[in-house]
């Protein structure tokens, strides 16, 4: 078999070792790598400790995600969420840095007085641009170095990780998405390669496997209008929440549908899965606010191609009370643990 290369001609052994782990399980549509997404700095509520509880209930869990916490002034906290990486990194579990929009908030509030101005306020951080507001572009190199700092933290520390930038760069209703726009759309493919030529080039980082994450469904699925080629991606996780219908009413050809699982799972031959996954409420009904873990349980079969998936936290995780038959989903022959993939 064919060794598969991670973008980055310079990669260390593990980074080569873990995609290649990726890609053997997305070939495999008889099993998937079950991982959780830990809301660090919200553990106050069980719910948000996720990949913990999961693992505490269910056994440890194959793959920990967690994120760097924006400070406010373009630099991330990153120290306790890698020591926490680490740990688990340690233990043999696959690592999944998740790098959200937040921080957007933050710029826009000090940049851009009127709300209407910050819809197009990311093609600023095109270094092609010449029409970029400085500001805010210098606001972004902040942030970029400081995700690098973290990340090269991590490479000192002997760690390879998953990297998803830009997360949901397709949800206009995300803040700190792209226009719709031809000209927003192409701005973001610059933008992402970049990114990549910054953190591979710039900084060596030989740890890292380039995560492209887009919404699943947002803007009508169209995440692959934004892909930026397969020279600048090692893997593909789009984020998906299944609805909370009664297993009975869910609508034929769903995954389709609804996550249009083809078209992202066939952007290139690179390991696929879902960076986010969960199950919706439903807050339409008096005194029904609940999950139905039911819908999924035809997840593999339906993509085949799902190599991993990593679980939300809050009411859409498994361990919180608003989920519906979350144990019939967990205890499930088709996800792989931390013992299944060591």
């Amino acid at each position: 078999m064919s060794i598969l290369k991670p973008i980055n001609p310079n990669a260390n052994e593990d980074a080569v070792r873990i995609l290649n782990l990726l890609k053997k399980y997305t070939d495999d549509s008889t099993k998937s790598i079950c991982g959780a997404f830990d809301h660090l700095y919200y553990r106050t509520d069980g719910n948000y400790n996720n990949y913990d509880c999961l693992s505490k209930k269910y056994g440890t869990l194959g793959l920990y995600s967690t994120y760097y916490l924006h400070r406010g002034d373009g630099t991330f906290d990153y120290e306790e969420s890698n020591e926490k990486i680490i740990e688990h990194y340690k233990e043999g579990a696959v690592i999944l840095v998740h790098n959200a929009n937040e921080w957007a908030d933050d710029m826009c509030a000090e940049i851009y007085e009127n709300e209407e101005d910050r819809k197009d306020f990311i093609m600023n951080f095109d270094a092609e641009n010449p029409n970029r507001n400085e500001k805010a572009y210098n606001f972004y190199l902040k942030c970029r170095e400081s995700w690098a700092d973290g990340l090269e933290a991590l490479k000192n520390a002997g760690v390879t990780a998953m990297y998803r930038p830009f997360v949901e760069m397709n949800n206009k209703y995300f803040f700190g998405s792209f226009t719709e726009s031809e000209e927003g759309i192409e701005s973001f493919k610059r933008i992402w390669r970049q990114l990549v030529d910054y953190l591979i080039n710039e900084r060596n980082l030989d740890n890292i496997l380039i995560t492209y994450s887009p919404s699943s469904c947002a803007n009508d699925g169209r995440s692959d209008l934004y892909f930026p080629g397969s020279d600048y991606v090692d893997v593909v996780a789009p984020t998906a929440y299944s609805m909370p219908w009664v297993p009975k009413d869910v609508p034929e050809g769903f995954y389709e549908k609804a996550w249009h699982y083809s078209r992202h799972a066939g952007l290139c031959d690179k390991p696929f899965g879902y960076a986010e996954l969960g199950v919706n409420l439903n807050r339409d009904e008096p005194n029904k606010d609940k999950g139905e873990w039911r819908n999924l349980l035809d997840l593999l079969e339906k993509c085949p191609k799902m190599g991993f998936f990593c679980l939300w936290s809050g009411d859409c995780s498994p361990v919180a009370e608003s989920g519906l038959h979350a144990d019939e989903f967990m205890t499930m022959k088709n996800w792989a643990f931390l013992k299944d993939i060591k």
